[in-house]
């Protein structure tokens, strides 16, 4: 969940985010993803109003984001818990929104089906003992002043979804926030055929498209045939699927050690979960292939920004990571399902460039339409002195350049050499320090997606670049007027000289993978060398 959070306003909004944790949980994994973390007991009044002075000392005054992810999770306990969650946080955003502040309810789907709905009116003020009281006191005296350019929706959602598991928790919630985001159309699918048409009853209650349709269908995923019908019915009603989230699934009834595990259920849950989503990803895939891609206005392009073919989420787990004890069953299933995502989403991007060629235009997010969505992998020590891998990323740091028709990522960066390993300096480093071109006494990493036919300007760093042509045709050209052909594997050693690239193809983005080493000053015939990066010092910072 902080990942998700931290990657929609942290790296696409710049803001800063904090997230609460409980004195005696493990906050490493929290600062591996970049969010500030305050420890604290959340059940003492004192120690929520202490997070004040965090927040003065480190935004003065003026908190973007705060998630508060503190919990414990005891079975009915839980549950009754998360409810009344609900029930403050729905009051504490009505109580909010007109500072500006917005408060988003992050419920768990065995939550969000057992929560009794109560009168909006009742839920206009907070409380006098909740303990949200303090904290909300300090958001109306500290907010940032700016003008506010959201409402309650959180994303810009327009077209047709299709959400299986619909009639209820995740699922349903899922295809409810597509109505209230703005989506023309959503299809609840559920096996379950009075849930599934109950939600979509609902969802036109809040909905906010005023063109907005919504419509049921029973569906039973782990039979190929009733996937094949779902996704008939849909194309029929919408005449394209836009976005599909692939919700439905089974959940752990009979925890069991793996010596008394049952075959015939752990057959169940592969039919369901994992043949299940095999059976949608089949015949949606197949069907978003023939569609022509969505083309939504821009800003920067009279042409219009090119959005693909279409989306498809299949709903995993943290057990798709871990392993949790007597549940074999549900474990091995969902690591399946995303590992069965991963391929999909390798394949399915490489059929869609070579069937969907990418207009010349404006790139406007990592990766650039038409190219693989590369991963990185960081590599660090267990409590054992093995060697394990971070949870993978696409890197921190995103740079739209060149007036949009680049995007570059920082794989890494470091400071200082021989580079300091220890406590995970580095890492930390390399995810809180945003780097210039290159870094004084360091080492950049930079993985630029280029946009079809772009010439970047001339320039000159003072550092050593190793230039590796990953996808596409690049032509590098020095201030001689002497210039070079790449192709995928070719690399060059570019050392502070003149310079410029160019994307070869006029229709298809490409790739370069580039390494920056700091360089001693240097003479030429006499004549120091100096940097100079003309048209593209605007984009950087020299650190």
């Amino acid at each position: 969940m902080i990942q998700g959070f931290r990657h929609q306003w942290h790296r696409t909004l710049g803001f800063k985010v904090f997230s609460t944790l409980l004195p005696f949980e493990d906050k490493q994994h929290l600062e591996e993803l970049g969010a500030h973390v305050l420890v604290c007991d959340i059940t003492k009044e004192e120690d929520v109003v202490g997070i004040k002075k965090v927040i003065q000392d480190e935004t003065e005054g003026k908190l973007f984001v705060l998630i508060n992810n503190a919990g414990i999770s005891e079975a009915a306990s839980y549950n009754a818990s998360k409810a009344a969650l609900h029930h403050y946080g729905d009051t504490l955003r009505v109580e909010m929104k007109p500072f500006g502040v917005r408060v988003v309810n992050v419920i768990s789907g065995e939550v969000s089906t057992n929560i009794l709905k109560t009168d909006q009116k009742s839920q206009r003020e907070l409380p006098h003992d909740s303990l949200y009281q303090p904290l909300a006191e300090e958001f109306k005296a500290h907010i940032s002043r700016t003008p506010i350019y959201f409402s309650d929706k959180v994303m810009d959602i327009d077209g047709f979804a299709l959400v299986t598991g619909a009639g209820s928790g995740i699922g349903r919630d899922c295809a409810i926030a597509y109505a209230i985001e703005g989506a023309k159309g959503v299809v609840f699918a559920d096996i379950n055929a009075e849930m599934a048409l109950a939600a979509a009853e609902e969802s036109k209650t809040v909905a906010t498209n005023p063109d907005y349709q919504a419509i049921s269908i029973q569906v039973d995923v782990s039979d190929e045939a009733s996937v094949e019908h779902m996704v008939e019915v849909t194309v029929a009603k919408f005449g394209r699927i836009d976005y599909n989230v692939n919700s439905a699934g089974v959940g752990v009834e009979n925890p069991r050690i793996v010596s008394e595990a049952s075959v015939p259920e752990f057959q169940r849950f592969f039919d369901v979960n994992v043949k299940g989503t095999l059976h949608c990803l089949k015949a949606v895939s197949s069907q978003m292939r023939t569609q022509a891609p969505r083309i939504l206005p821009s800003r920067s392009n009279p042409e219009g920004r090119n959005c693909g073919r279409g989306s498809i989420i299949n709903l995993g787990s943290s057990n798709s990571y871990i392993a949790t004890r007597h549940i074999v069953q549900y474990t091995a299933s969902k690591h399946a399902v995303l590992g069965m995502t991963r391929n999909a989403d390798t394949s399915c991007s490489h059929e869609m460039a070579s069937s969907n060629t990418p207009e010349p235009g404006p790139i406007s997010k990592f990766p650039a339409p038409g190219l693989r969505h590369s991963q990185r992998f960081i590599t660090t020590y267990n409590k054992e002195g093995k060697g394990v891998f971070l949870p993978a990323d696409d890197g921190d740091h995103h740079k739209i350049m060149v007036g949009g028709h680049a995007v570059a990522n920082i794989i890494y960066s470091t400071l200082g050499y021989p580079v300091d390993l220890k406590d995970e300096k580095d890492i930390k480093y390399a995810r809180e320090n945003e780097p210039g071109l290159h870094i004084q006494n360091g080492t950049v990493v930079r993985l630029i997606d280029f946009a079809p036919g772009l010439d970047s300007p001339m320039h000159r760093a003072m550092s050593l670049d190793y230039g590796i042509v990953i996808e596409g045709e690049f032509e590098i050209t020095l201030d001689s007027g002497e210039s070079r052909i790449m192709r995928p594997g070719d690399i060059s050693v570019q050392r502070a000289t003149f310079h410029k690239w160019r994307n070869c193809s006029k229709d298809k983005p490409g790739r370069m993978l580039f390494i920056l080493l700091d360089v001693e000053p240097f003479s030429v015939n006499g004549v120091e060398i100096k940097e100079d990066l003309g048209d593209l010092a605007p984009e950087y910072e020299k650190h």
